[in-house]
């Protein structure tokens, strides 16, 4: 099975999901409407889009840093109790900055903290958000590209949706460029296998109605 140690970020590549993704290659850019193309042209460009260097959680569509401190692994252990998981709200880069950033190479961005940290618990109940556990019965799935993005995440879940994402170490694969482009424009990244090399990646954990949400948005 999955296992996640925050201490050396190691995951068997065997345990987790990776989206399902087919291409229908076509022209998604409006061809009157100025503003409408300029959207279509970032969503292209901005490709794989900002995304904070630490482990994070989604929560009605506000960001939150993980502690790290202690193993995540204890948590899906049960071990120690998800609702004591300590999170704080970062600061999110506006969208101007995250663009250029993107489009210079640079997609991660350091996790500057708002406030103090706080249970997990405490947050949802600021928010109104009811939460069952958040590591329970939850599919590892690889952010390979664009889905540790905080923009994408926010437009293919919403602003309801509770998403862990955790930054781990995969073994033996590299991220590489797909050969092909995706039906809005951008090159889309992908796995590689490569034995000794070992890269650092985002994975999502989903619960079974969000994968399938999930494999529906990999269409293109």
């Amino acid at each position: 099975g999955c296992y996640i140690v925050t201490s050396s970020f190691e995951i068997q590549a065997s345990s987790i999901c990776i989206a399902k993704k087919t291409m229908t290659i076509g022209s998604t850019l409006p061809s009157h409407h100025p503003a409408e193309r300029q959207r279509a042209l970032d969503r292209a460009f901005n490709y794989p889009y900002r995304r904070p260097r630490c482990s994070f959680i989604m929560v009605a569509g506000k960001f939150f840093e993980l502690d790290a401190t202690p193993e995540l692994a204890d948590y899906r252990n049960q071990k120690l109790h998800w609702k004591d998981l300590k999170v704080r709200e970062f600061i999110v880069p506006d969208k101007a900055e995250s663009n250029a950033s993107t489009l210079q190479g640079d997609v991660y961005m350091d996790c500057v903290g708002v406030g103090p940290w706080m249970d997990l618990a405490s947050v949802a109940a600021q928010l109104n958000m009811p939460l069952t556990d958040v590591f329970h019965k939850r599919i590892p799935v690889l952010a390979i590209g664009s889905n540790a993005g905080l923009e994408q995440l926010t437009r293919k879940f919403g602003n309801d949706a509770v998403i862990p994402v955790l930054m781990i170490r995969l073994e033996d694969f590299d991220i590489a460029y797909c050969p092909t482009i995706s039906a809005y424009g951008s090159v889309p990244a992908t796995i590689q296998r490569a034995p000794g090399v070992h890269c650092d990646i985002a994975i999502t954990l989903l619960s079974e109605e969000q994968v399938g949400n999930m494999h529906k948005t990999e269409a293109g």
